[in-house]
């Protein structure tokens, strides 16, 4: 399943604005599957994602300054355990 959400997060990429940091997928009973993607809130994962990690999702996933979030620019300013 992770290396399918990786296939389905690098497919999504847009030039400039980069890709989705979060994902919610609810599958009803019914079988309709509703998808909830977050590119600029900073996600709630329970824990701290580090400085490093969202440094190298913008290598990954390039975004033109201006589309990359302030609190995301104070995170990787901020540096911290990698």
């Amino acid at each position: 399943m992770v290396d399918l959400l990786d296939d389905l997060k690098a497919a999504l990429q847009q030039p400039g604005t980069g890709t989705w940091l979060s994902l919610v997928m609810t599958l009803s009973a019914s079988g309709t599957l509703d998808i909830d993607d977050n590119y600029d809130e900073k996600p709630d994962f329970g824990f701290e994602v580090s400085a490093h990690d969202y440094s190298l999702e913008l290598q990954r996933f390039p975004r033109a300054d201006e589309a990359v979030p302030a609190w995301w620019q104070e995170r990787i300013a901020q540096g911290g355990p990698s």
